[in-house]
């Protein structure tokens, strides 16, 4: 809390704060009397029981000098002090206005109490505060002394400040008035202004006063208490003066410091009431307008005569202007399109609509659109007007549909266009994974031609040897030499035969698996690095012509649960995109696979090559479909789509390309440890 206490003097500080009881560098005062007034005075320790047991801050200070004489517990503990310290000293508190002095000094000297007294202090560094003291004059061990209470009040009042400036602020007439006694507690200066008396002088009036008709007054003040707030209630109020105006008033109920209070926007509008006398001109003007729109215009009374129309109604609704200059209904023009065919053209099911009621025509269709026996469509939209009746506008809208029909077919010949390009796209992504498969296959099959044909000829040498062994053994010429000789040929073409059909089963058998993996979307848990190298030794053929060098940096105890032959696809399309696009003809480079962990579920894939680079501004169409920079020598410009599709969706990662024109390109593949989707169960039959 921020009370404090009094000025020195006559007055007793009855606003005592807890910082300020500590009392500063006051000059002490004296002693208390011993004997009766003693500290064991069993008279004294009762008062002080007593004061202990108020549950608010209050002390006790002598008349005479305004020394602090007690302070109870809870004082105590708000100023965070021992309370034998808080005594024997002087406030040092003043009040901020001499006047609120005086008042408090001579209410205490009449009635020798003051009770709920609001009064402005200042503590000993200047800061001026709100407080609500409460002061009696009591006997205190044989001395006049006060017994002091107080409430801070300084954050109410700076509340009830921001509000009286932002009442005063707002840029409208604002009238805040009590509803028990209808006395205006504030008013702004735009009231102040409109109403031509001071905002001090103001408050404390009636605002009954200003109201011209008492049952006007009466009807706004039932509606405020019916509902708690007004809007717009038109009334006719006068100025201090008594010059009448009109007004529009908005009212709120609220609380105000405990009543019940409204507070009044007032809307002047004696401009509005001088613009409704301008009316009968403006509706000349509006016939003027009407007669300059494209729109046939039709307005309709309450009954649905028409009260208005313009010369487009002639020329687009066919009605001849002597019928309209008639006054006809709605229903009687409805009666003369039909006996002319207009509805002819209609569905049987939409005759009945158009001939019959036009209010429920009106009513159920504010919008429609109907074409007329000449091929013109009208496009009719109604709009209700206050009174009952309706505006009719009719807009010829020909041109607009025949636009839409175009529009229409040119879209759905966009789509069966785009579903063509969807369907040969897919072709093109299914011919080029078959291309890729048909490669692997050509180049694994010339590469197991060679062990295949080293263990044929050893194979036939072993044969050769072997007739001549069984010759000279059933001849009975066999020499000891002969058979040791036939003996070291038979196990020398046996390790030969051997190694070669291993070596072909090697490549047979990673073959079957890339094959497989990339004809399957088969989900199973597998050795990276292993697994790599089974790609690259199925590509072996095609880099074996090129010559270029492929380092794989991987950890060997890596495994992942993915799509093998996603994976398998990727890494085929970066290296045939190196052959293809990377490495100029005749040039020798090399080719970089490397993988590593992220975190613990992430897997970071890194390709380059130290081929011709990419050029920047093709770096951000690489993986668009169809973009290629050797459309004319066999690309199709799906290698990068696939692959993006492939890491994006398939592996469930990211994919990103570094390169520089003459410093190779590399992509950056981030994909999860463990893949998206359901796992399909596998057999690794190696």
């Amino acid at each position: 809390m921020a009370g404090r206490r009094r000025r020195p003097g006559r007055l007793p500080p009855p606003g005592l704060s807890p910082a300020d009881l500590t009392g500063g560098t006051s000059s002490p005062a004296p002693s208390a009397p011993h004997g009766d007034g003693g500290a064991d005075d069993p008279t004294r320790a009762g008062q002080q029981l007593i004061l202990d047991a108020i549950p608010f801050p209050v002390a006790v200070l002598r008349r005479c000098d305004e020394v602090v004489l007690y302070v109870n517990t809870p004082l105590a503990r708000i100023a965070n002090q021992d309370a034998a310290s808080m005594m024997g000293r002087r406030s040092t508190v003043k009040y901020a206005k001499r006047v609120d002095y005086e008042d408090v000094q001579a209410a205490l000297e009449q009635a020798g109490r003051i009770d709920e007294r609001e009064v402005r202090l200042r503590n000993a560094d200047g800061r001026i505060f709100w407080v609500t003291l409460s002061a009696v004059l009591i006997p205190y061990h044989g001395e006049d002394a006060f017994l002091v209470g107080f409430t801070d009040i300084t954050a109410r009042k700076q509340a009830e400040d921001v509000q009286r400036e932002l009442i005063d602020a707002v840029p409208v007439p604002l009238v805040l008035a009590r509803t028990s006694d209808a006395k205006i507690l504030q008013i702004n200066r735009r009231a102040s202004e409109l109403f031509g008396i001071a905002s001090d002088l103001a408050v404390g009036r009636y605002a009954t006063d200003f109201y011209v008709v008492e049952e006007e007054r009466r009807r706004l003040g039932v509606l405020l208490r019916q509902d708690g707030q007004v809007d717009e209630f038109e009334v006719q109020l006068a100025d201090s003066m008594k010059r009448p105006f009109w007004a529009l008033l908005s009212a709120r109920l609220f609380d105000h410091k405990g009543e019940q209070a409204s507070l009044t926007a007032v809307n002047v509008i004696n401009e509005r009431k001088r613009i409704e006398q301008e009316l009968a001109v403006e509706r000349a003007m509006l016939k003027a307008t009407l007669e300059n729109m494209d729109q046939a215009m039709l307005i309709t009374d309450r009954d649905l005569r028409v009260i208005g129309w313009n010369r487009r109604c002639v020329d687009l609704l066919g009605l001849p202007a002597e019928f309209l200059e008639s006054g006809p209904t709605k229903d009687e023009i409805a009666g003369y399109l039909a006996d002319q065919g207009d509805f002819d053209t209609l569905p049987e099911s939409e005759i009945g609509l158009f001939r019959g009621d036009q209010r429920a025509l009106l009513e159920s269709r504010p919008i429609y659109e109907r074409r007329r026996p000449n091929g013109t469509v009208v496009e009719a939209r109604s709009n209700r007007l206050p009174g009952g009746g309706f505006v009719c506008s009719y807009t010829d809208i020909t041109k607009r549909k025949a636009a839409e029909d175009e529009l229409r077919a040119s879209k759905e010949a966009a789509e069966l266009a785009y579903s063509s390009l969807q369907q040969a796209k897919n072709s093109l992504i299914q011919a080029e994974k078959m291309a890729a498969l048909g490669s692997l296959v050509a180049g694994v099959a010339h590469e197991i031609n060679t062990p295949i044909g080293t263990a044929l000829t050893a194979a036939s040498h072993l044969g050769e040897r072997t007739a001549e062994f069984r010759a000279q053994f059933q001849g009975g010429k066999l020499k000891k030499s002969e058979a040791e000789r036939y003996l070291e040929t038979a196990v020398e073409t046996s390790a030969i035969m051997v190694a070669t059909i291993g070596r072909a089963a090697e490549l047979i058998q990673s073959f079957k698996q890339v094959a497989v993996d990339q004809s399957t979307d088969i989900r199973r848990r597998f050795n990276l690095s292993a697994y790599i190298a089974e790609i690259l030794l199925s590509l072996k053929p095609r880099l074996k012509q090129a010559q270029h060098a492929v380092v794989v940096d991987c950890p060997h105890d890596l495994e992942i649960d993915s799509y093998p032959g996603a994976l398998s696809q990727v890494l085929t399309n970066f290296m045939m995109n190196s052959l293809l696009h990377g490495f100029s003809e005749g040039q020798i480079g090399k080719i970089t696979i490397s993988a590593q962990l992220r975190d613990s579920a992430t897997v970071v894939i890194r390709y380059a090559d130290t081929g011709r680079g990419i050029p920047e501004k093709n770096l951000a169409r690489i993986f668009e479909p169809f973009f290629t920079t050797r459309r004319g020598t066999g690309g199709t410009g799906l290698g990068l789509h696939i692959v993006y599709n492939i890491v994006t969706q398939s592996l469930g990662g990211t994919i990103d390309v570094m390169s520089e024109v003459g410093q190779g390109a590399a992509f950056i593949l981030a994909i999860p440890r463990t893949a998206p989707g359901q796992v399909e169960l596998w057999i690794d039959e190696r």
